[in-house]
């Protein structure tokens, strides 16, 4: 016996697109569209994320290089804490035997870049090095804060998760934000270049 064909609704009735049915009051045609506009939105933000992301990894390598030297970035390295070598050994192994630092670079997880600006690492990376990556008035708790606020969005859209709940232009101005600390240029660049702001406009109206 063939299986019997679904339908969409049928598809998106499972408990996490919850969510989605209560903001679309049940009505099974907002729901998709407003499950497709929440693919678009966070399709968008991936897209200004990994700038942002590919920035902070380099700008922070390259601080933490000039300050520390390159063993900064070791399994056995003093200046990271027990979860970053674990981290960075499992970025290693990723890698495979033979990889470019730039290959094991390219296999730490955003989380481990803003988790080297945290409270614990202000002694070790902060205050000799990485506070270089950024203007000399930076605030190092703010950063972290802003950036744990955008590792947070991040996993969301990773997961799929519902982002209508979110405040999306309050996550668009702190990803600016972080990127202006980066590079004014970085910054410049998103602004004409992130499809964010166009797809917050076009948000399906639900009531």
């Amino acid at each position: 016996m063939s299986p019997q064909p679904h339908t969409l609704e049928a598809l998106l009735t499972p408990a996490e697109f919850d969510p989605f049915r209560r903001a679309a009051a049940g009505d099974p045609g907002r729901l998709v569209d407003l499950y497709d506009w929440n693919a678009q939105v966070g399709t968008a933000f991936a897209e200004s994320l990994r700038y942002l992301e590919v920035g902070l990894r380099h700008a922070l390598d390259a601080a933490a290089r000039e300050h520390l030297g390159d063993a900064w970035l070791t399994p056995h390295s003093p200046f990271l804490t027990r979860r970053s070598r674990h981290a960075l050994d499992a970025a290693q192994r990723r890698a495979r035997a033979g990889a470019s630092r730039a290959d094991v670079l390219a296999e730490l997880p955003f989380g481990f870049w803003v988790a080297l600006l945290a409270e614990p690492c202000k002694q070790a990376l902060w205050s000799p090095a990485l506070r270089f990556a950024f203007p000399e008035a930076t605030r190092r708790a703010h950063l972290h804060r802003r950036l744990q606020e955008l590792e947070a969005l991040n996993e969301q859209i990773t997961r799929h998760a519902p982002l209508h709940e979110r405040n999306l232009l309050r996550d668009y101005d702190r990803v600016l934000e972080v990127a202006r600390l980066l590079a004014p240029v970085l910054e410049q660049h998103l602004i004409v270049t992130s499809r964010v702001p166009e797809v917050l406009f076009c948000r399906p109206l639900l009531t």
